[in-house]
């Protein structure tokens, strides 16, 4: 390892010792590590919303608006044709809040959206390739297949044994692309080997990212759910809900292309 090598390990050692919150009842340190990118780092990104009245919740992925009936939501969602391979379709469809926003309703599951629509309201289009949502989804998938790879790499272990933490990838307001990983350290009390495998990969992914904005801090679980952010897209305040549960999974006989 050469100098710059460990010292950049030893500052990643530092920042997440110095961040350690509560000693949780099941034991270590819960952490929250974040790679802020800009443009300069990802690029000029496709845009696209169906109105100018819909909300993104889901990069590349999910739409909404309210709808003209109270707690009903007009949704759009982008995912792949279940019967046409990498083409991606666009569903439309009204559903209830809780439909929407509960736990594994559509912001879970954008592609089962015809599943959760109120009857009658359902529609599904596959997509040609140079549609605006289509350049938006595999500017996200790019980001995102760049993001898993980085990980893997990075990961001193073989990946047969062990995997890396998995990351997200949400973006915030202001349009900076967050990576977010969630550790925890110290689980028996002190430092130890697994911690290190832990710090030689954040500095690993720190070091692929080189303008990107890092943070480690403390990590506090929001109990609501999806996130605050997502919420506030929205325009609703934060809720505990369950959307109904679906039988199966959707065959493609519902709804003809």
């Amino acid at each position: 390892m050469d100098e710059r090598a460990r010292r950049a390990l030893h500052d990643v050692r530092t920042r997440m010792l110095n961040a350690r919150g509560d000693n949780e009842p099941n034991g270590g340190h819960p952490l929250l590590v974040s790679i802020l990118l800009s443009t300069a780092t990802v690029g000029d990104e496709p845009t696209w919303s169906p109105t100018e009245n819909h909300a993104e919740l889901v990069p590349g992925e999910l739409w909404a608006r309210p709808a003209e009936a109270p707690e009903h939501y007009d949704v759009v969602a982008a995912a792949p044709a279940r019967q046409h391979g990498d083409l991606l379709t666009l569903t439309t469809g009204t559903v209830t809040l809780p439909d929407l926003m509960g736990v594994n309703g559509v912001y879970d599951r954008p592609q089962l959206l015809d599943r959760f629509a109120v009857e009658d309201t359902a529609t599904r289009t596959v997509l040609p390739e140079d549609h605006p949502v289509g350049l938006r989804h595999r500017f996200i998938e790019g980001i995102w297949d760049e993001l898993v790879w980085q990980c893997q790499y990075n990961w001193l272990e073989p990946l047969k044994y062990s995997c890396p933490p998995m990351p997200s990838l949400t973006q915030l307001p202001d349009g900076i692309w967050r990576i977010g990983i969630a550790l925890r350290i110290c689980a028996e009390g002190v430092w130890d080997d697994r911690d290190d495998l832990h710090a030689c990969f954040l500095a690993g992914l720190f070091d692929a990212y080189p303008q990107g904005k890092t943070e480690i801090t403390s990590y506090v679980e929001d109990p609501r759910y999806p996130s605050t952010r997502a919420w506030q897209r929205l325009g609703v305040d934060p809720q505990l809900l369950s959307a109904r549960e679906l039988p199966n999974e959707p065959d493609d006989t519902d709804l003809p292309f």
